[in-house]
């Protein structure tokens, strides 16, 4: 249902990793993957974020819909990272709503808010394993996306495949194997910035060789303190469906009430609506 591709544009967002060059001597996928955390943990670090993001989903069984407008509200402190976000347009979804907390390389828990249903509800259970109306990913994909930044080879095994270009752009290529069951993709290929330590690329691949899903951060703003995305395409292969996320008026640092991040403010509506 369209209420719950706002998830998609939270977990993506927050995607975009601080930025050093990269030398030589750290050609080691856990250093490199360490060093773009460290780097959004220090030089790059934030406390709060908001956006505007703009999303258009095409596929090839039907026409596109109308886009929709979200104001995205976050916070960050330590590896626990906030997200509320809230329908602008259409019109028929203003009102509609989501929440998610991320605890690094826990489970994240998200709850989504319909004026018609009442108070907002957990996303659990079978809705994790549902794909978010009009995009390429499930529930499942989303929290994948939102742990795997804070994973240990104890996790994951990884493997440097060397420097290849993304978009005339060279980057680190790694390839990470989930050792968990919970995982449903046998590997995630993560191309990082050799030059600015800034997540490109991202494979999930299943059982064959091409990658189930892709996503690639096509435009990157690197102005002020804090790189940020400003636009993504996220494909499916099978059904093929590509949705584009625009991201405009980013504001860092911004006061937002505490009340905003919690199951019941999502009923309250955008901060200073």
């Amino acid at each position: 249902m369209p209420r719950n591709r706002f998830l998609t544009l939270v977990v993506l967002l927050a995607g975009a990793l601080g930025a050093v060059p990269l030398r030589a001597a750290d050609e080691d996928p856990w250093a490199i993957l360490e060093n773009a955390r460290s780097l959004a943990r220090g030089p790059r670090r934030w406390s709060a974020r908001q956006a505007v993001l703009t999303l258009s989903t095409t596929d090839t069984a039907e026409a596109p819909p109308a886009p929709t407008r979200i104001a995205l509200f976050q916070r960050r402190n330590g590896d626990d990272e906030e997200t509320a976000a809230f329908v602008r347009e259409p019109a028929a979804l203003a009102g509609h709503a989501l929440l998610l907390h991320a605890h690094g390389a826990r489970p994240s828990e998200a709850w989504r808010f319909d004026p018609a249903r009442g108070p907002a509800e957990a996303v659990a259970g079978e809705t994790l394993d549902a794909a978010v109306a009009g995009t390429p990913l499930t529930f499942r994909d989303l929290d994948l996306l939102a742990r795997m930044w804070s994973w240990t080879p104890a996790d994951a095994d990884a493997t440097l495949r060397g420097r290849e270009n993304i978009d005339l752009e060279a980057a680190w290529a790694i390839e990470l194997a989930p050792k968990s069951p919970d995982v449903r993709y046998r590997r995630i290929v993560v191309w990082i910035g050799a030059h600015d330590a800034i997540v490109r690329e991202i494979h999930l691949v299943g059982t064959g060789t091409l990658p189930d899903r892709r996503i690639r951060m096509t435009r990157i703003r690197d102005e002020g303190a804090v790189p940020w995305i400003e636009t993504l395409e996220i494909e499916a292969r099978a059904p093929r469906r590509t949705t584009r996320i625009d991201v405009t008026d980013v504001r860092f640092n911004a006061a937002v009430p505490a009340e905003t991040f919690t199951p019941a403010g999502l009923a309250r509506g955008e901060p200073g609506s």
